[in-house]
């Protein structure tokens, strides 16, 4: 009769046994894993598995939370008396406890047992479950030293401080439970631990706001990432499994199956390239903590060299945000314009010290200057806290001379230490089909919507290189008091108050956003007096879109008497175009005019919801017709 041969899985079993009974694997010694095992007896995986289940069950080898599956150790006997019960007796074993099965496992019988106590004999140290664990983590955060070398630099500081912080939640997984993001407890010693860090952040020069968040988020590095410990812990004591092996069995088969992998080429490369290292790619939480605070701290390094360049410009910052007392000058360039004088009353208005500036100012709040000069910008935006930008180049000059205007701008805000509000329009993104957004890409092909594209990236620019901060904000056509060089005055509302024929350019019946000049130049204000508005481009807040028959009907029913009301068709701008230059330009933006253009302002209405401010288009109109009559 044949002799029986042993299957593949207990003949691994006992070739294992055997090294740990001759101490070629120690107690605490890591055992090969599933992997490492199928690889050496050149087995599948399942087979490896059972091999280690047998150890498991023979009491040879222990699942180790954060180690994986090493050789067990020998119990040592319990021997003398029971330690005194002190409140500093009962932390370490709630501690212990937490170290060894988690949060969920410290109860007040589970530690009475382990100090071999009635459970009512905590009470004197402890009110409740609560502030046992309270105090267990303020011990924990206290045990550490966190010294901080004010001499040594303040990367130095912070990667000392931080992965202090990271050893102590790796010791004690548990940690992050006691300390949501949301909702810190103030523990005395984690509060002197973050006062350190703000010690070791000081140097930077951040503004408050910035200044608290980077530390906080330093903290949610280390918390965020160490709460996968406990997790780990849960899942190996359920399954028996360490991570390494758990993912060997769930993804293997998946990244062998070329069918499942032919719809993902990119992961089928990265696995491929991961599967041809020597000892494969494990999950390292020590990797990924090391490299995500790298990569952290050359982002803070480039805020500092930035505030480095800028001091000025931060310490404005820094007032801002802390309400420091400082200057309150809002300077408005172009300020003879309409936008500009609908900024300065709306500035007036709330109450703002304002600076008037054009090339022939006149009266006590004006300057006069020429701001297409360095030396005239940086006069009219010295001192400033706000400046802005309603000034531009007549119509005809804009493809040459925008860019260099804004250049000149943007020398005399950066001088100032001043931040940048740029009244801004639609003519960067071209046609479109659908509501417009801020996020459309500057797709124009005409020569003044590149012109106004380069202006905008040129401000964006300028505040993500740290030299300025700024925010613009986009209105389609406006119209208002005051507004006699626009598309909708001299054909309409100057037609209107004469009694002669209104005339709205473009289809009548294609909905069309339009702006009210005094709603523009209050959300131009409300940017300049919030700072977050700063690095983004807003569409203002507008009434809803209205057809030209729809608008062309409130103008009349403002005016009274017989309406008299017309188009001006593509094919009416080409005739009169051939004849007048203005005329002509139009057709450069006739998609405005030939299909919906409709604004999308939902943004700027959901950042600042109490500082919306638009005029319905029956009185707006009336407001605008009234003041066109005054000047006739």
């Amino acid at each position: 009769m044949a002799e029986s041969i042993a299957p593949p899985y207990v003949r691994i079993a006992a070739e294992l046994s055997r090294r740990i009974a001759d101490r070629e694997l120690t107690p605490g010694d890591k055992v090969p894993s599933t992997r490492q095992v199928a690889q050496e007896f050149g087995v599948a995986l399942a087979t490896a598995t059972k091999a280690l289940d047998v150890l498991r069950a023979e009491g040879l080898v222990i699942t180790r939370p954060r180690s994986g599956t090493v050789v067990a150790p020998r119990r040592a006997a319990k021997s003398g008396e029971a330690a005194e019960l002190t409140r500093e007796r009962v932390l370490a074993e709630a501690i212990e406890i937490a170290d060894g099965e988690g949060l969920a496992a410290v109860s007040m019988r589970a530690v009475a047992s382990r100090c071999g106590v009635a459970p009512m004999s905590l009470y004197r140290f402890v009110e409740d479950k609560d502030e046992l664990v309270l105090a267990m983590a303020d011990t924990v955060y206290g045990s550490a030293a966190f010294e901080r070398d004010a001499s040594a630099p303040w990367r130095s500081q912070v990667e000392s401080l931080t992965r202090e912080l990271w050893r102590l939640h790796r010791a004690h997984p548990w940690l992050g439970r006691t300390q949501p993001l949301t909702r810190p407890l103030p523990l005395p010693s984690i509060i002197r631990l973050g006062d350190r860090l703000l010690g070791a952040l000081e140097p930077l020069g951040l503004p408050p706001k910035q200044h608290m968040n980077v530390h906080v988020l330093l903290f949610s590095h280390v918390v965020g990432l160490a709460a996968n410990f406990e997790a780990e812990d849960e899942a190996v004591s359920e399954t028996g499994l360490s991570s390494e092996e758990w993912t060997d069995l769930q993804y293997l088969p998946r990244t062998g199956d070329a069918a499942f992998m032919g719809d993902m080429p990119h992961f089928a490369e990265l696995f491929g390239a991961l599967g041809a290292l020597p000892d494969g790619y494990d999950l390292d939480l020590d990797e990924l903590f090391e490299l995500g605070l790298g990569l952290f701290l050359d982002g803070l390094e480039n805020v500092a060299q930035r505030t480095a360049r800028r001091p000025e410009l931060y310490r404005s910052i820094t007032a801002q945000e802390s309400g420091a007392p400082m200057s309150d000058l809002h300077v408005v360039l172009g300020a003879t314009g309409a936008i500009g004088k609908a900024v300065i009353a709306e500035l007036t208005v709330r109450g703002h010290e304002v600076r008037a500036v054009s090339r022939h100012a006149e009266g006590p709040q004006s300057l006069s200057a020429d701001i297409t000069t360095a030396e005239g910008a940086i006069a009219a935006c010295a001192g400033a806290t706000v400046v802005y930008q309603c000034a531009q180049p007549p119509y005809a000059q804009w493809t040459e001379e925008f860019v260099g205007l804004t250049d000149t701008v943007l020398t005399g805000v950066e001088k100032a230490g001043a931040r940048l509000v740029m009244a801004d329009n639609l003519y960067m993104y071209g046609p479109v089909e659908g509501p417009l957004t801020e996020e459309l890409p500057y797709a124009a092909t005409f020569p003044k919507g590149r012109a106004r594209a380069r202006v905008a990236e040129l401000i964006l620019n300028a505040h993500k290189d740290g030299r300025i901060r700024a925010s613009l904000g986009r209105a389609s056509d406006y119209f208002g008091p005051g507004g006699v060089n626009t598309i909708l005055g001299p054909t309409i509302f100057a037609a209107a108050a004469a009694g002669r024929t209104a005339r709205w350019v473009g289809e009548m019946d294609e909905p069309h956003t339009v702006a009210y000049l005094p709603d523009l130049a209050a959300g131009l204000v409300t940017l300049g007096e919030h700072p977050k508005a700063d690095g983004y481009a807003w569409h203002l807040p507008a009434g809803p879109p209205v057809t030209g028959d729809e608008f062309l009907a409130l103008v009349w029913k403002a005016a009274g008497g017989k309406p008299k009301s017309a188009g001006l068709s593509r094919g009416m701008q080409r005739l009169i175009g051939a004849f007048n230059p203005v005329v002509k330009e139009l057709g450069e933006t006739w998609y405005q005019r030939d299909r919906p253009w409709v604004v999308d302002d939902t943004a700027f209405r959901a950042a600042f919801p109490q500082h919306v401010k638009v005029t319905p288009h029956e009185q707006a109109i009336a407001e605008t017709l009234a003041w066109f009559k005054r000047q006739a």
